[in-house]
């Protein structure tokens, strides 16, 4: 199997040891995930931690959350990998020539300048080989990082009294997760949108690897704080709604939950139809037909929400399982948690995996 974990080495400077767990930073919570290597790895630990924003904020409280939860779990072997995405980071496909792939590193570092909004002082740089033509012609996916974003991480994991092994990039975890657990399908092209709580990350999968790569400025929090204006109630109120329904409100309340609802997910169907015609537009005459969207994140889980996106963007929709593939022993975790909430944890799962996949 080709997986994105072996095929790129992405911001390989913070390769110091062997991650034996993955922590996926989001808005609402921070999720862990620890993968056994074998012949089929194995899921080891699964959990997370809520916070707020102003606990996220704060360096020393949402290391002790972090704490907490490795606490809570029996982490031993404290030594992660963990991811980024947003506006700290920027994916380009690049083409360079060279005579060999030796003289790839000090090109990239010559000609980035040219694709990268950022100051090339202030970013670690890295790239992966997409592909190769007359020995000489190289496609790359081509990253950069703020320096400042990547520097947070490794404060915030020696605040958790952890270390930071590797920093990934989101997309690249989503489809890393994807391709270990499809891998059967792997020459059919589909799209990825990965929901989180702010924004989302939405992925075009061709040709055995992530074609196009976009950040999605919304996520369930629009749903949440549409009901909470609606409603006139509190944030931590609205997202109860949200996630179990209004049916024990009056009409009105579930009418206007409902429109709020519709109104927030009319948004994301805008955004991710554009995002769609970007693959389009890019790929051009190599752009294939995709008839399926596999979604996951914590806002996949909006009620009814597949079903929309399905008779919306005129595709199959359907929640990524990230444990498909992977050893799970019923024994030791409950088979209706993870049944419930495995979208949450692609990301995660998908950068755990970097660490077992030989």
């Amino acid at each position: 199997m080709d997986s994105i974990g072996r095929r790129y080495s992405m911001l390989s400077f913070l390769k110091k040891k062997v991650a034996s767990c993955a922590l996926d930073y989001g808005t609402n919570a921070v999720k862990m995930v620890q993968i056994e290597p074998g012949k089929v790895p194995s899921l080891v630990k699964v959990g997370s931690a809520s916070w707020t924003v102003q606990e996220q904020e704060d360096r020393k409280q949402a290391g002790a959350r972090v704490r907490e939860l490795l606490g809570s779990h029996e982490v031993k072997d404290k030594v992660f990998i963990s991811s980024l995405h947003g506006h700290s980071v920027i994916i380009k496909r690049v083409s360079f020539t060279a005579d060999s792939a030796k003289k790839l590193p000090d090109i990239v570092q010559k000609e980035a300048k040219q694709y990268i909004p950022f100051d090339i002082n202030d970013v670690y740089l890295d790239y992966g080989i997409l592909s190769v033509k007359n020995k000489t012609d190289y496609d790359l996916v081509l990253v950069a990082c703020k320096r400042v974003a990547v520097d947070n991480l490794e404060r915030l994991a020696e605040e958790s009294g952890a270390a930071l092994a590797i920093v990934d990039v989101d997309a690249f975890a989503l489809s890393n997760c994807y391709e270990f657990n499809y891998y059967e399908d792997l020459d059919t092209p589909v799209y990825l949108l990965d929901i989180g709580a702010s924004q989302s990350v939405f992925c075009a999968y061709q040709d055995r690897q992530p074609s196009l790569v976009r950040d999605v400025p919304s996520g369930g929090n629009r749903v949440t704080e549409g009901i909470a204006r609606g409603l006139n109630i509190r944030m931590a109120e609205a997202e109860q709604i949200k996630i179990n329904g209004p049916d024990d409100f009056d009409d009105e309340s579930i009418s206007t939950t409902q429109r709020e609802v519709r109104d927030a997910v009319s948004v994301w169907v805008s955004e991710i139809r554009r995002a769609m015609m970007g693959h389009q537009q890019a790929a051009g005459e190599a752009a294939e037909t995709i008839s399926t969207m596999y979604i996951s994140g914590g806002g996949s889980l909006l009620p009814g929400l597949a079903e929309h996106l399905s008779e919306a963007l005129d595709l199959e929709v359907r929640h990524l399982d990230p444990w498909r593939k992977i050893k799970v022993n019923e024994a030791a975790f409950d088979p209706v948690f993870l049944k419930e909430n495995g979208p949450k944890f692609v990301v995660a799962t998908g950068l755990a995996l970097r660490s077992v996949i030989k």
